[in-house]
C-alpha cells in the first residue's frame, strides 16, 4: 500500500479524495476545520469502492459511527 496523502483538515481530505481515488481512507472522527463523518459522507461520491478506517477515542461518538 502506498501513502498518497496526509491531511489535516476535513476539506483538504475530500479534496485530495476526489483528486487522487485512493483505495482506503484512514481517518480520525476530530478534524481541523470539520469531522471525520463529513469526509465519510464525501467518499463514497467520489468514489463508491474506496473502503474508510476511522479513528476514534470517544466511545460517545461510535454509534453514529456505525449507522453510516
Amino acid at each position: 500500500m502506498d501513502l498518497v496523502g496526509q491531511v489535516q483538515t476535513a476539506k483538504a481530505c475530500i479534496v485530495g479524495i476526489f483528486a487522487t481515488h485512493p483505495e482506503v481512507v484512514v481517518l480520525d472522527v476530530q478534524l481541523e476545520g470539520g469531522m471525520g463523518m463529513d469526509v465519510l459522507k464525501a467518499v463514497p461520491c467520489a468514489d463508491p469502492g474506496i473502503a474508510s478506517v476511522v479513528f476514534n477515542n470517544n466511545s460517545a461518538a461510535a454509534p453514529a459511527l456505525l449507522t453510516h
